[in-house]
């Protein structure tokens, strides 16, 4: 710092000096709320091909569009994180896609896995 400087805060404006405002909670919000659908949205996929060819694992096995079913288990798992609310009890919206262990061999649901 040189001589005579004053350090000011954010809310401290001077006129030939940009003042960058300190993102507030909503902005915070809005920025978890895209960082989360836009891996929900590259991850899905990637989950639905794992499905198709065999690593991954899921019950009840899924005979319909498979994307969707895994997009609806991500959003699911999502809504049921947020702690207190109880969303999903709320609405009774039952667990679309349950990831077994992948240490606990094959699931009982048939011999397919």
């Amino acid at each position: 710092m040189t001589a005579g400087a004053t350090i000011r805060t954010p809310t401290q404006a001077v006129a030939d000096e940009p003042v960058w405002p300190v993102g507030g909670t909503r902005i915070e919000l809005y920025r978890t709320v895209l960082a989360l659908a836009v891996t929900t949205m590259f991850v899905t996929p990637i989950s639905a091909e794992l499905y198709l060819h065999g690593p991954v694992r899921v019950r009840p096995h899924v005979f319909e569009p498979v994307t969707i079913r895994f997009l609806q288990a991500y959003t699911w798992n999502l809504v049921d994180s947020v702690p207190g609310l109880e969303l999903t009890r709320t609405f009774n919206w039952t667990e679309p896609l349950a990831f077994p262990d992948p240490g606990a061999g094959p699931c009982s649901c048939c011999t397919g896995c």
